[in-house]
C-alpha cells in the first residue's frame, strides 16, 4: 500500500499540527475500521485519571496492537478521529499524537465532546487503517 499526503499550499497548515490535511491511500490492501478507544488497562481500569497525555499513549498504543493483529503497522494508519471532553487539552494530545506517527501523520479530526462513556475518560481515538496485502 502506498500512502500520499495531501497537503495543498493553498490550504492554510500549520508546520506543527501532526495530521496531514488528507490521504491517499492506493492497495492493494484491506481497510480496517478501529473502534474507539479509551485508555484502559487489560482488566477495563482506567489508565492516567487526569493526565492526557498518558492517557492519549495507552490509547494510541491499544490502537497498534489492533492494527498489528490485523498484520499491519501504525504506518498504515490513515485516518483518526479524536474525542476530547476538554479542548484546553488538545495541544498536549497533539504532542503525544506527534511522538507516535513520527512525522508520517495520517487525516485527522478533532472533536470537543461533553462527556465519554467513563467521567475519567479524556480522550476517545478511533482510526482507520489500509492493511497491506
Amino acid at each position: 500500500m502506498t500512502k500520499i499526503p495531501i497537503n495543498p499550499k493553498t490550504i492554510y497548515n500549520a508546520p506543527s499540527r501532526p495530521f496531514s490535511l488528507g490521504v491517499i491511500a492506493e492497495p492493494p490492501g484491506r481497510l480496517l475500521f478501529v473502534s474507539g478507544q479509551a485508555a484502559t488497562d487489560e482488566n477495563g481500569k482506567v489508565v492516567g485519571k487526569g493526565d492526557v497525555k498518558t492517557q492519549t499513549r495507552r490509547v494510541l498504543e491499544k490502537i497498534k496492537n489492533i492494527i498489528e493483529a490485523a498484520g499491519g503497522t501504525v504506518k498504515d494508519i490513515v485516518s483518526v478521529t479524536v474525542f476530547l471532553t476538554n479542548m484546553q487539552d488538545y495541544q498536549a494530545m497533539n504532542e503525544v499524537r506527534r511522538e507516535f506517527f513520527g512525522g508520517e501523520f495520517p487525516s485527522s479530526t478533532a472533536i470537543g465532546v461533553t462527556a465519554l462513556v467513563n467521567p475519567d475518560f479524556l480522550v476517545e481515538i478511533n482510526a482507520v487503517a489500509m492493511i497491506p496485502g
